[in-house]
């Protein structure tokens, strides 16, 4: 189910508790009433396989109920999330239309049409329903949610983030639209906004992801010793499961950066063992065993790189200085010797191969630099 047809089944349903049966004449005849037990039915079944990610078959069972009664505005909203799961978004506007029709105008339906909006392509039409739906029931997070997160997508994060200025921090219990401002204010730099909204979010939930990502800020505004207070705790297995990559890599360039390499390694190498790391994962661990003084893995995990990529400029660098760390000053300069004078290590390169040149042992400050030039290389 998608995030948007979940945040109607919570909040919608509430708009539109009351609405079934509206203008319908309740006091009519037995088959009447017998009719809309028959469709209360039909609508739990219709539940049940919308819950259990079946879509074609809650169209059909919403489809009935609705046949029985057609003033049962949660068969409505219910149908039209079915056909917008199923991708069928004409089969959700004609029946957000139909609902209109019958007087069941509400909220969950502009929103819905926003939805059937986006997924068209019509993002003009999908931002004007998300708004109606917000400006009708401003309590509403998640309306707000959609209506901001399009406007970013159209490339507009400053007028999305006004948007969002005036409800996030607030008392409520709800994190979605403060977890939404902070990333969106560290997009547009306002890292006081960004740090404010994290801090607020986090106390309203725990969710990882969300610790994760207030992590990493604080690592890209060099606030290390506090990044690694909190992103120690993510890297731990949990449930057989790997930490992430993108995780354990901030949390080894935080403990570089306050001079723990040692740290650094123990994060990436059982990472790095379970197999799936990227290059750049593989880097910054053998920026680490050899700022560590490990030189043999960072000469094993340099050469596991240039297997893949021969002339992959920081994995020749990198060996290079555990080379020379080791004394084989030929095959430094024969691993400098390979980047590319295209690369930016070319740079290091230079100078690193004249110091060996000159006889003179590379300075503890060029070595250093060799390391954080390869650590600060990747996103």
């Amino acid at each position: 189910m998608s995030w948007r047809c979940a945040a109607v089944t919570a909040a919608g349903m509430l708009v539109l508790s009351g609405c079934r049966g509206a203008g319908g004449k309740e006091s009519g005849a037995e088959a009447n009433r017998w009719d809309q037990v028959r469709a209360k039915i039909q609508y739990q079944a219709a539940r049940q396989q919308f819950d259990a990610g079946k879509p074609e078959d809650a169209v059909r069972s919403a489809g009935q109920a609705l046949a029985l009664d057609p003033k049962f505005a949660d068969a409505y909203l219910l149908l039209a999330q079915a056909q917008l799961e199923a991708r069928d978004t004409f089969g959700a506007l004609a029946t957000i239309t139909a609902a209109r029709a019958a007087g069941l105008d509400a909220p969950a339906f502009d929103y819905l049409e926003g939805v059937a909006r986006e997924q068209q392509g019509d993002a003009v039409a999908a931002l004007a329903a998300y708004r109606r739906a917000r400006e009708r029931t401003p309590q509403q997070a998640d309306y707000l949610a959609a209506e901001v997160e399009l406007t970013v997508a159209q490339g507009a994060p400053d007028a999305a983030l006004e948007l969002l200025r005036p409800r996030v921090c607030g008392a409520g219990p709800d994190a979605t639209l403060d977890a939404l401002g902070a990333r969106l204010a560290a997009l547009t730099g306002d890292a006081e906004l960004a740090e404010q909204c994290f801090r607020s979010a986090i106390r309203k939930t725990s969710h990882p992801g969300l610790a994760a990502d207030f992590g990493l800020f604080l690592m890209r505004e060099r606030r290390y010793a506090e990044a690694r207070g909190i992103l120690e705790p993510l890297t731990a297995e949990i449930a057989g499961e790997a930490p992430s990559l993108l995780v354990c890599n901030a949390l080894a360039r935080c403990c570089l950066a306050l001079g723990d390499a040692g740290a650094a390694y123990r994060v990436l190498l059982p990472r790095v063992n379970r197999g799936g790391a990227d290059v750049d994962t593989k880097l910054l661990l053998a920026t680490a065993a050899l700022a560590s003084g490990r030189l043999s893995t960072a000469l094993k995990v340099c050469q596991d790189v240039l297997n893949e990529q021969p002339e992959h400029a920081s994995a020749l660098l990198l060996r290079a200085a555990a080379y020379r760390r080791q004394g084989n000053v030929n095959a430094a300069q024969a691993s400098l010797s390979a980047i590319p004078p295209s690369a930016p290590e070319f740079g290091w390169a230079r100078a690193f191969g004249a110091a060996m040149s000159a006889t003179v042992a590379p300075s503890e400050s060029l070595d250093r630099g060799v390391q954080g030039e390869v650590a600060s290389s990747a996103p």
